[in-house]
């Protein structure tokens, strides 16, 4: 009879054992949270991420009056030290204020806002965020953007839109720019959206997504008939005019107050726009098509483009979840809030986010295969 002696591998199959060890540790490794930020910088909120065409990402994030960039530029989730961007007196941060980002593999670009004087400005880099610009003002009519909440997007190519809550003409309208040098100038500011009932939603961020054919999208929360519903507007022409205002999904939210949630937008890689965005206590989606619910219960949805097709993610008490387009809804991280995700074309989508550890806030990032 012949015996198998299963206590000893042969040694010829050790190679084979060790490489197979080495890749699922090097998978699991690959899995892992980075932190973007450094010890000193702990307690940083607010982070927003780019990625570019070369597979350059950025991440930016304020801190007290500073605003920090780190890049990670050699293919792989490896973020150099956080670089100082500007500083701005009463820098506007929380909620889903703070500085937001955009970049080309030539230049990169971040907008902040400072409540001190109410304007929102923008500052370029050339050399992948190692030395930043002076600082460029965007709107044009002072102390217009002091509400502190603005979207910014870039289409991989150096054209750029901003856009903001505008308290120019007294109440709140919804104002943008637009740039075609990555940000180192900006256009006339364009009046985007002003509600029959006077102004839109105070204290909602707008979001801003922009395809490679030209086209842009804002969506704001609005304020008409008393209800906070989500409306949106495009523009065919580099951002010089808009469609009407056309509000998403079929039901509505009567509220006299103000939520604090904008919702995000994202093109995907059929060209179709997505809309996430929060209504009551629950999560829709919203497209061409209609809305569809995505959770019950959640707060500060953003949406992305994958590989597999769109996905979310939103916070939910503590918990980070994230639902791709096909599959139940899943824990992405146990302490996550305000995530920001970026994606190109072939490459994975990367996913920034504040995180409580030890008691101390963080900023990690994770690459979504």
């Amino acid at each position: 009879m012949e015996v198998q002696n299963w206590g000893m591998t042969p040694l010829r199959t050790f190679p084979i054992l060790l490489r197979l060890f080495f890749l699922s540790t090097l998978s699991a490794w690959a899995s892992e949270p980075v932190e973007v930020t450094t010890p000193g910088l702990r307690g940083a909120i607010q982070p927003q991420v780019a990625m570019t065409a070369g597979g350059k990402v950025f991440v930016v994030f304020g801190r007290g009056a500073s605003i920090y960039c780190a890049s990670s530029t050699g293919g792989e989730l490896k973020f150099h030290a956080p670089v100082p961007v500007a500083s701005l007196p009463k820098l506007a941060l929380g909620m889903r204020r703070g500085p937001r980002v955009a970049a080309t593999d030539q230049i990169a670009v971040v907008s902040a806002i400072s409540h001190a004087d109410g304007n929102l400005y923008s500052w370029t880099s050339a050399d992948a965020g190692g030395s930043w610009s002076a600082a460029v003002r965007i709107n044009s009519a002072t102390n217009a953007a002091r509400e502190g909440l603005h979207g910014m997007a870039g289409d991989g190519k150096g054209n750029v839109h901003a856009v903001w809550l505008d308290l120019r003409n007294g109440p709140t309208e919804l104002w943008g720019a637009a740039s075609s040098d990555g940000g180192r100038t900006w256009a006339q500011n364009r009046q985007i959206y002003r509600s029959p009932d006077g102004h839109i939603c105070e204290c909602c961020h707008p979001s801003v997504a922009v395809d490679g054919q030209g086209r842009m999208w804002a969506m704001w929360r609005n304020w008409l008939d008393g209800a906070r519903d989500m409306y949106a507007a495009v523009s065919e022409d580099g951002g010089r005019t808009f469609s009407p205002g056309r509000k998403l999904g079929g039901g509505t939210w009567a509220l006299k107050g103000c939520p604090m949630d904008g919702g995000s937008l994202a093109f995907q890689a059929d060209g179709n726009l997505v809309s996430v965005w929060r209504r009551e206590q629950s999560l829709f989606i919203a497209d061409e098509r209609g809305e569809t619910i995505l959770s019950g219960q959640g707060l500060h949805p953003v949406a992305s483009a994958g590989r597999g097709g769109p996905f979310y993610l939103w916070h939910q008490g503590s918990q980070l979840m994230l639902k791709r387009a096909a599959g139940e809804a899943e824990v992405f991280a146990e302490s996550g809030v305000y995530a920001s995700v970026a994606s190109s074309p072939g490459r994975a989508p990367v996913v920034v986010w504040e995180a409580t550890q030890a008691g101390t806030r963080r900023i990690l990032a994770r690459s979504l295969d």
